[in-house]
């Protein structure tokens, strides 16, 4: 979804002639951006349904997620550049500047999370290193959510549809709780307790349970800032793919809060598992990778 409404965006800008050639690139980015991050995906799907072999699959699907991030800060620091030499509310250059730092911390978490499926072996170590990535994927929630409040302040200055604003606030608040769920992950991963790997390894996943459920309601709660924004953009005589991208976004939000939700699931079940299983077992802690 989120693919396809990036496409749809930058066919929209290649359509318009009063549409500047770099704001067009910076579509061009965005789309690679969802692009790289569909890799990803893949390539994450691959590596959860094999029972093991797990780590470079996933260390290829980190790999992409840094690639997207990297493409999304070149499309925010375009757009950041373009507004500024031409005038435009400070606001609005600051919102694509959060945007970018954002993007930079969604690529170091993507390259630390490589690094520790690639180079480091299952246990403590890896989860030291998964922690720092979701430290940076906390920043990027966090600057994610300075982006999109300072675009709702920005707009609440100027007439517009109804909903308009609140929509892009909506967005923000789902954000922050993003941010509170990484921050929840990042906790999980760093703290040890190496007198007992069993209580350590269902304490890590418990916590872990709790910020996948957190992130999910925060992309929950950014779909329907995103459907109101749509809607509201529906208000408008707009051309059809814009319309139809910003709809999009709102049933990509969607289905990221349910996979963030499953994924909550799927910790829960780890949690019990580790709680009845006996930790003499050397097999209980074996490397999947």
């Amino acid at each position: 979804m989120h693919l396809s409404a990036q496409l749809l965006y930058f066919a929209d800008s290649l359509e318009h002639f009063f549409y500047p050639t770099w704001l067009r690139v910076s579509y061009g980015f965005l789309a690679l951006s969802a692009l790289l991050a569909a890799g990803g995906f893949v390539a994450a799907l691959a590596g959860f349904q094999r029972a093991t072999a797990r780590r470079q699959p996933l260390g290829l699907a980190s790999a992409f997620f840094a690639a997207s991030g990297a493409a999304a800060f070149s499309y925010h620091v375009i757009r950041g550049v373009h507004y500024a030499a031409h005038g435009v509310a400070g606001r609005f250059v600051a919102a694509e500047m959060a945007g970018a730092a954002g993007s930079v911390a969604f690529a170091a978490a993507g390259v630390i999370a490589a690094v520790a499926f690639l180079s480091t072996s299952n246990g403590p170590r890896r989860d030291f290193v998964l922690g720092w990535a979701a430290v940076g994927l906390a920043a990027y929630f966090s600057l994610t959510f300075i982006s999109w409040l300072l675009y709702a302040v920005a707009y609440s200055r100027f007439p517009a549809p109804r909903g308009f604003v609140g929509g892009l606030a909506l967005e923000s608040a789902g954000a922050a709780v993003g941010a509170a769920g990484a921050a929840a992950a990042a906790i999980a991963f760093l703290r040890s307790n190496p007198d007992a790997e069993q209580q350590r390894l269902g304490a890590r996943d418990g916590l872990l349970a709790v910020a996948a459920t957190d992130v999910g309601l925060g992309y929950l709660v950014s779909a329907i800032g995103a459907l109101v924004y749509a809607g509201s953009l529906s208000s408008l005589e707009t051309d059809s793919k814009e319309v139809a991208a910003n709809w999009l976004s709102g049933v990509n939000y969607l289905g990221l809060a349910c996979a963030a939700i499953c994924a909550g699931v799927a910790f829960r079940i780890s949690r019990r598992g580790l709680e009845h299983r006996d930790g003499s077992d050397p097999a209980a802690f074996a490397d999947p990778g």
